[in-house]
């Protein structure tokens, strides 16, 4: 058996050619991209469904100091909490999956 060194290249922010990788970012900004919140669900009949009206409640499987899942492309990438901010829901982001 041989065993032999290895070297490895420094890392840096450029590529082969001298770019800076954070340009390949520039690149890609303006995508756009589907991101969803998912707060919790419920199964329901159809019957139950068509009888739904203004003011009608859903309750679902999650209490309200659960995480919610955040969704890129239906993928949890994160995990947060509802929070309100001028009478409109958001999501403060508290764990990040690591992939």
């Amino acid at each position: 058996m041989t065993v032999s060194n290895i070297e490895y290249e420094e890392l840096s922010d450029t590529n082969e050619n001298g770019n800076k990788l954070g340009q390949k970012i520039d690149l890609v900004k303006n995508v756009k991209v589907n991101l969803s919140v998912c707060i919790g669900d419920c199964e329901i009949s159809v019957s139950e469904l068509f009888d739904l009206k203004d003011g009608s409640v859903l309750e679902i499987n999650k209490h309200l100091n659960e995480p919610v899942d955040v969704k890129f492309d239906n993928k949890v990438v994160a995990r947060g909490e509802l929070v309100v901010v001028d009478d409109n829901f958001g999501v403060k982001i508290t764990e990040i999956e690591n992939q």
